[in-house]
């Protein structure tokens, strides 16, 4: 369309406010350690080191965190990095 707009801009500004959204009842479903570790996965921390952190096993860890991705909808880290964006699960710190 040449750069024409098709969609008011005041409508396209609320439906875009609203998708970036879209994951936040997420975090209403996870309990305060699954967010923690949701924050690790999606900071790009490593198997050893999440377990590390909660002093579990490595096998521990992977399947806390398969759980995890499970629970959030998310097929692999990266998709839970990109679903933590946007369920604003930094936008406290």
């Amino acid at each position: 369309m040449e750069g024409w707009g098709v969609v008011p801009r005041p409508l396209l500004d609320y439906l875009v406010s609203r998708s970036v959204r879209s994951g936040t009842g997420k975090l209403d479903q996870l309990n305060d350690d699954e967010r923690s570790l949701w924050r690790m996965v999606a900071s790009g921390a490593d198997n050893n080191g999440i377990a590390d952190r909660l002093y579990v096993s490595e096998r521990t860890a992977k399947r806390l965190i398969a759980a995890l991705l499970k629970k959030i909808g998310a097929a692999n880290r990266f998709e839970a990095a990109t679903l933590a964006g946007r369920a604003g699960l930094f936008d406290d710190q």
